[in-house]
């Protein structure tokens, strides 16, 4: 999976391990009730430029994570690539524990095939924005990178690809988000990892080896994806997100992603 999205927030793991739900069924509707007016404000937040209106609905994490600088930085790549927002269509819905994540199909002014996951999360009697990225091809236009920068980037991957992996494999915690950066340490509580850990590793097996197929780099942001083989699936993707804090690479976003764990056989 070819993809780097622009992100408010981090993806941990792979919320596709989860069953999507028909975007008509009774659970996705009533998700639908609360999250369409918050749509609407963050788009016409978005369009108008407008950070206070853009992030009323965001939680606590989602608000430090994307702070009113960060919003500028983004609208600007937006804008520059794909144009302001002209309408959307939600087209699936997955459910993960205490998380409603819609994922909708729309069209700016520039390019119509963008993707907008967004995830819910209930505070009380208040659902709220807890993470939300934009995708597209055009979107994922991408630094290319020489052989020695490459390699620079590789130098302090792999060894920490090695450690999410093992870590991934005996279910620790601990260790697993040992390279994170703070806001992808918030995003990954020990339970949510626990359990998709647990979905994981029973779809696809234990990993076993790996290949360099990508890196690249966009903004701030070092991508390395691994093509990779685990005991039932040999078409796994796993695609690491790297920024820099304090002189030192963090872990910004980690993804697992192949047909199996998207419930699709390979053939």
């Amino acid at each position: 999976m070819k993809k780097m999205l622009i992100c408010m927030t981090v993806l941990m793991l792979c919320l596709q391990t989860f069953s999507l739900a028909n975007i008509k069924g009774e659970k996705a509707q009533e998700a639908l009730k609360y999250a369409e007016p918050i749509m609407d404000n963050l788009l016409t937040g978005f369009n108008e430029k407008d950070y206070k209106k853009y992030s009323q609905d965001f939680d606590a994490n989602l608000s430090k994570a994307m702070n009113e600088s960060s919003f500028l930085n983004v609208h600007k790549v937006i804008i520059e690539k794909i144009g302001l927002y002209k309408s959307r269509k939600a087209m699936q819905f997955v459910e993960q524990g205490e998380f409603k994540v819609l994922i909708y199909r729309a069209e700016f002014a520039q390019e119509k095939g963008v993707t907008i996951r967004t995830i819910f999360k209930k505070y009380g009697e208040k659902n709220l924005l807890a993470g939300l990225w934009f995708d597209s091809p055009k979107l994922r236009n991408q630094k290319t990178l020489s052989p020695e920068e490459q390699q620079a980037i590789l130098k302090y991957a792999e060894p920490m690809v090695d450690n999410l992996l093992e870590s991934l494999q005996s279910a620790n915690h601990k260790n697993y988000t040992r390279d994170f950066d703070a806001n992808a340490k918030k995003a990954l509580s020990e339970g949510v990892f626990a359990q998709a850990q647990q979905k994981i590793l029973s779809i696809i097996g234990a990993y076993k080896s790996r290949k360099v197929i990508k890196v690249t780099k966009q903004a701030q942001y070092a991508i390395v994806i691994h093509s990779a083989v685990f005991e039932k699936d040999k078409q796994v993707t796993i695609q690491t997100i790297f920024s820099q804090k304090d002189n030192k690479m963090q872990i910004s976003g980690h993804v697992l992603d192949s047909p199996t764990l998207r419930g699709k056989p390979n053939k």
